[in-house]
């Protein structure tokens, strides 16, 4: 038996599980089943060609036919596929954007086209590594300040594709973009910097020029708008003053003195009211 990784993994000295396995499958798995998956993947990243089923259960305490139902309910779930005598660990992460990269065969300088006439359209390897290279490129941004690795889960993922799609922009560019939102809002969340992005991409900024620019634009309208409010609230300070200056009536301290002065004063009596 063979053992395979889905091409585009690498070992890094490492079993890495994704997230996508753990919070979706796992837990549904009974013990067979997860001993079998994850001492298979790890012979499969230390490169080990020659397991068997045999030695599968002798090591993790099972029997050969457990070992069989296992790499069948696997099968089942699409994380292993079974070809020839090779046993192959599929990414579930790439099987959550291969429907999102299929969008982009469709040219948006070409909106009529149709399944029959877009074959040569059809994304490249280098452009599906383009956007697998992005998603990595936004984890990583975003795990900076974390202790643990960071990865974005399926919905997240095609919030961001999707919005690479719509205005058929560049891995590149959406990388670079998701980290300037980052800094303007003071957040990494996927979904107020998609907002963002995507608001911005509406305005024309659909290139990392075009962003750059319009950011340069759109910091300098604030820079006037708040010199212009400067600007009127020390006018309108001027003018206050002024009338201030100008005010010959009794101010409030004025006012209460008179009161009291007043209050103090003995009024006369008048005798010849009295009876």
């Amino acid at each position: 038996m063979k053992l395979e990784l889905q091409k585009d993994q690498l070992d890094l000295g490492v079993t890495p599980i994704e997230n996508m396995f753990i919070n979706t499958l796992m837990a549904n798995a009974n013990e067979s089943q997860i001993k079998v998956y994850l001492y298979a993947l790890s012979l499969a990243h230390m490169g080990v060609d020659n397991a068997s089923n045999e030695n599968i259960a002798a090591e993790m305490n099972l029997s050969e036919g457990q070992v069989v139902d296992a790499w069948s309910y696997w099968i089942d779930k699409g994380v292993v596929e079974k070809n020839g005598d090779s046993y192959i660990f599929k990414s579930m992460r790439l099987q959550i954007l291969a429907p999102q990269l299929a969008d982009i065969q469709i040219s948006t300088e070409n909106p009529a086209a149709t399944s029959e006439n877009v074959s040569s359209d059809i994304p490249t390897e280098e452009e599906n590594l383009a956007v697998r290279d992005m998603i990595k490129s936004i984890e990583d941004f975003i795990s900076q300040s974390s202790d643990v690795e960071i990865i974005l889960n399926p919905r997240e993922i095609r919030k961001i594709v999707e919005l690479m799609n719509d205005f058929n922009a560049s891995p590149d560019f959406m990388s670079y973009a998701y980290m300037i939102a980052s800094g303007i809002r003071g957040t990494k969340s996927v979904d107020p910097l998609v907002a963002t992005m995507r608001n911005w991409m509406i305005d024309g900024a659909t290139d990392m020029e075009k962003l750059d620019t319009y950011i340069e634009a759109r910091n300098k309208s604030k820079e006037e708008a708040k010199a212009s409010k400067t600007k009127n609230t020390t006018k309108n300070k001027q003018r206050k003053q002024q009338l201030i200056d100008n005010d010959d009536r009794l101010t409030k301290e004025e006012r209460r003195a008179f009161v009291e002065a007043k209050l103090q004063k003995k009024i006369p009596i008048n005798k010849k009211n009295r009876k």
